[in-house]
């Protein structure tokens, strides 16, 4: 099956270029790619808690060390991250960090300065960092530009949320082209159905 169009038109909505695209079947697939191909056993990885369940049964599947950081309400009743947490299990150099923007099921949004902050302490210690924007589209802003910056930076798109095609599923991610060719070692033969 040739994929060169759905590539070339997702690059071009996208804005980046076609190299920076790995097609997969939904945000499932993109995620168990990231673990394929990121992960060995004994690897430390974060995730936050509540999220999407596949995190935590990929992280289980992989045999990763799983450190959690939860959703706290703050002050004035917003709920947020628990970044004092997050800072400390940084320090513990985890192999890879796994953060929806905007969450589900929580509906939060990271702040763009704190964000670029935990980018840039991941950058250092080698850390990737697996931003999933499955709700972006409901929501006025992406990091995508942001691989060019940061190899370690790890986009996933899905098509069911906003374009009501779960049924399909197909899904992407966007990174720096060196990390894609890493993501497609852990490819699947095809990246996506017939449909």
């Amino acid at each position: 099956m040739n994929l060169d169009i759905l590539y070339n038109k997702i690059a071009q909505v996208s804005e980046v270029l076609p190299e920076n695209i790995l097609l997969a079947a939904g945000s499932d697939g993109a995620i168990r790619a990231c673990f394929g191909s990121c992960i060995v056993p004994r690897d430390k990885i974060v995730l936050t808690r509540p999220t999407f369940a596949m995190y935590d049964v990929y992280g289980k599947a992989f045999e990763a060390n799983i450190s959690y950081v939860e959703y706290i309400i703050d002050f004035n009743g917003q709920i947020r991250l628990n970044l004092k947490k997050l800072f400390g299990i940084l320090k513990r150099k985890p192999k890879l960090l796994c953060l929806p923007n905007p969450d589900s099921p929580t509906g939060s949004i990271m702040d763009e300065k704190i964000l670029n902050k935990i980018l840039n302490i991941c950058k250092k210690i080698n850390c990737y960092v697996l931003i999933d924007e499955a709700y972006h589209l409901f929501y006025k802003s992406s990091q995508i530009k942001k691989i060019k910056s940061f190899k370690n930076l790890i986009i996933i798109k899905s098509f069911s949320k906003a374009f009501g095609l779960a049924g399909v599923r197909a899904g992407c991610l966007i990174a720096h082209k060196d990390t894609i060719i890493l993501l497609k070692s852990f490819k699947q033969m095809y990246e996506l159905n017939h449909f």
